[in-house]
Order: structure tokens, then C-alpha cells, then sequence
């Protein structure tokens, strides 16, 4: 039985001051938490207010949900609404799929294991008892904080599709009808077993905001070197081949989880371009991260492959509605910039920025984390902000967390 506790933050009262310029980067802490690359875990809704919804901890079976009372752009102090959900089980991935309308569907892959879909409705702010989903998902023991295996999005139709990763090391794939008034969900279709070979892992799912189209990318690690592949399905439900997105050896790990420095972060813009980064092996200059860009157009047959004059774990592409690109992640390990946060915007001769900074963390603390960015198909309210959630380890301990939001400026 779930356990929903709701809670309301306290702060000192303090004057309000108006919104910080939109020329200018923002972040500020928000409370414990952390993220991954692969699930949007912040939510923009109708009415103007901003959610996060996170795992509180490693090894902690609660998830926060924070959100601003009022409309606008948030400020410190702002996230002053919370309501904690004991789970009862530890969860690997959180997702926050929005519907556009009055429900967030939580989606959590846990170490039980399960796969449970909580519906927030935010007119009230109440949790519905957990659906579970049919599936059979992947477990994971002892160290699991980042080890993604769970991504999920609405289309405009109200379908809603779900990508995970199996206990056979496949990437599975069901499209499903929830009923608000029953608290239920249908299965659409079947469950599509996505990978043909196995060793697959770190699933995530992007719609095409144009076609409606379905793509999934996942990390595989049937061949040598490891790999990062995607799968297409049309608007009409057919699945086109396998392809092979990555040309340089991909990254793994089974150190302290499974990939947990891996995306790869997946995005799609309004003209049907298809924009992925993920992060190289160790290369033969030896430094660790090298970031990649890749992209597909509509009219394309193949993925072109960018490598960055960027380092990171975990980097996140962004985008807003006026044709920006963007890559957020920490800085080079190499160079002890790993605890800082940076961006690197995509130019209009379609090179790349330097890095730019957004946050530096407290003494002795780290922002060596997963960025998760808000992107939707439908929801994807205020397009022309890039907002997204990251978290600093205290002391470089990673099970205990805050959790940060950030803006962009122009």
C-alpha cells in the first residue's frame, strides 16, 4: 500500500524581488534529490508552475515532488510546496511524463522488481495508488544511482509510450490509454521487443513532434567496442531497422552500477531533426568523456557523428523553439572542472560554443551529476526557456544529494 505523506515546506519570509533578466543563467538548490540524463524529471504545466520529481536518495525508497505555488519563473525559495511517496521499494529511474493537461505520470523502474506508473493530478496535488505496469523489468544489485532503465512520453494523441530496460537485457517497448476516471491503464498494443541481439540497456524514447513517430536509442554492448543504436516507429506502427548511431567506441561501465556515466540524452525538434549525445571510451589522448553530437534529419539516411571539444559525464541535449541546440553537462575531469556545471550552445555556423558557465557548487561539494532537462511532446510549455534539474553530491557522497534547478539566459 503506498504511503503518501504531504508536507509543507517552511521558509523565512523574506521580500519578493523581481524575476532575474532572461539574459542571465540561473540555478539555485532546491532540496534532496538527484537526477538522471535519460528521464525528463522537470515539468513546466499549463498554469505556468514547475515541478521536479526525484528520487530523494540511494538506498531510499522515497520520491519528493516539489513544485512553485505561483506562476513564472522561478527563483530561489520559489520550490516551496513538497509532497514526499514512500514507495515501498527502491527506485532506479523517475520519470515525469506529462499529459499536457491535469496529470504527471511518475514512472518508476524499482529494484523490487517493478515498474509502477503514480498519477499526480496537479489541480489537487494528489497521488493515485500505483498502477503496475506488465512488464519484467531489470534489477540491479548494491550501488544502482544512475543506472537508467526507464523512459516514457505522451504523444498528441494521448497514447502513452513506454521504453524499458528487460531481466534479459533487452529494450522492450508497449504504448498504452490511461482512464483518469478509473485510475487505469491499456495496453494499446503488445509489448515490441525493440534490440535483436541483447546486451542492451539504457533505453530512451522520443516522439516526433511533427510525425508522431516513435524513436528509441539504447547503449549496446553485443558488440566490441559497445555501441549506441536506435529503432524508428512510424506514425502507423511499423518498425523500421535497427541503425547504428555512434562511430567512436561508446562508453561502459559496470563500476558502481551499470553505464551510469552514459546517456545517451535524446531530443527532437519541430522539423523532425533527430538530436542525440553520448560520451566516447577513454580515447587515445587518454582523457575521459569526450562528448559527442549527433544528428539525423528527416531527409537524412545516416547519423552524423560531431565529436565536441567538450568533456562530461552524462551530458543532456536541450532545445528550445527557436532553433536552439544545447549540451549541459559538467566540465572536464581532466582539468578538475567536473564540479562545475556548463553549457555549450550550438551556433549558427554549426559549430560550437566554448564552455560556458552555470553553477559552481558549495565548498567541498560537487556537481559531477546527470542533468535532466524539460522536453515534451505535448506540455512542453514556455519552449523558448531551457530548464532542467542536476544535483550536488555533499562532500562527494552521492547518497546524500540536493537537487538543483537551472535556466538558461539567451
Amino acid at each position: 500500500m503506498t504511503t503518501v505523506i504531504a508536507l509543507v515546506m517552511t521558509f523565512a519570509v523574506i521580500s519578493r524581488v523581481s524575476v532575474q533578466a532572461q539574459s542571465e543563467n540561473v540555478s539555485f538548490p532546491v532540496g534532496p534529490g538527484f537526477t538522471d540524463v535519460i528521464p525528463h524529471q522537470i515539468v513546466r504545466t499549463d498554469d505556468d508552475r514547475v515541478y521536479i520529481i526525484a528520487a530523494v536518495g540511494q538506498y531510499k525508497t522515497e520520491i519528493a515532488i516539489y513544485w512553485t505555488g505561483t506562476p513564472g519563473l522561478p527563483q530561489a525559495g520559489d520550490f516551496d510546496q513538497l509532497q514526499m511517496i514512500n514507495i515501498k521499494a527502491e527506485p532506479i529511474s523517475v520519470d515525469a511524463v506529462y499529459d499536457g493537461a491535469d496529470i504527471i505520470h511518475i514512472l518508476v523502474n524499482t529494484r523490487a522488481p517493478a515498474l509502477y506508473d503514480y498519477a499526480l493530478n496537479i489541480r489537487t496535488n494528489t497521488v493515485q495508488p500505483p498502477i503496475t505496469v506488465p512488464a519484467h523489468p531489470a534489477t540491479i544489485e548494491g550501488v544502482y544511482m544512475g543506472t537508467s532503465g526507464l523512459s516514457g512520453m505522451f504523444d498528441a494523441e494521448g497514447m502513452l509510450h513506454i521504453a524499458y530496460w528487460s531481466n534479459d537485457d533487452h529494450i522492450m517497448y508497449q504504448p498504452f490509454r490511461y482512464d483518469v476516471a478509473q485510475n487505469t491503464l491499456t495496453e494499446a498494443e503488445p509489448a515490441t521487443q525493440v534490440d535483436s541481439a541483447g546486451s542492451a540497456n539504457h533505453p530512451v524514447l522520443a516522439v516526433s513532434p511533427v510525425t508522431q513517430a516513435v524513436t528509441i536509442a539504447w547503449v549496446s554492448e553485443y558488440e566490441n567496442p559497445a555501441a549506441i543504436r536506435a529503432r524508428t516507429r512510424s506514425e502507423s506502427g511499423e518498425w523500421g531497422k535497427e541503425e547504428r548511431v555512434s562511430t567512436a567506441p561508446v562508453w561502459t561501465s559496470t563500476s558502481a552500477g551499470i553505464n551510469i556515466d552514459q546517456g545517451p540524452s535524446l531530443v527532437i525538434d519541430h522539423e523532425d531533426t533527430q538530436h542525440l549525445v553520448y560520451i566516447e571510451d577513454y580515447g587515445s589522448d587518454g582523457e575521459y568523456g569526450h562528448v559527442h553530437y549527433v544528428y539525423k534529419a528527416s531527409t537524412d539516411s545516416k547519423w552524423a557523428d560531431v565529436p565536441l571539444a567538450m568533456y562530461s559525464h552524462d551530458p543532456a541535449v536541450a532545445l528550445n523553439d527557436r532553433g536552439g541546440v544545447f549540451i549541459v553537462g559538467h566540465g572536464a575531469e581532466a582539468t578538475g572542472e567536473n564540479v562545475n556545471m556548463y553549457v555549450s550552445r550550438k551556433q549558427q555556423d554549426g559549430l560550437w560554443s566554448e564552455l560556458e558557465l552555470i553553477a559552481t557548487p558549495q565548498p567541498g561539494d560537487s556537481l559531477d551529476s546527470s542533468v535532466s532537462v524539460k522536453w515534451s511532446v505535448v506540455g512542453w510549455n514556455r519552449p523558448d526557456l531551457v530548464e532542467f534539474v542536476f544535483f550536488a553530491a555533499h562532500q562527494g557522497d552521492y547518497d546524500n544529494a540536493t537537487l538543483y534547478y537551472g535556466r538558461l539566459g539567451e
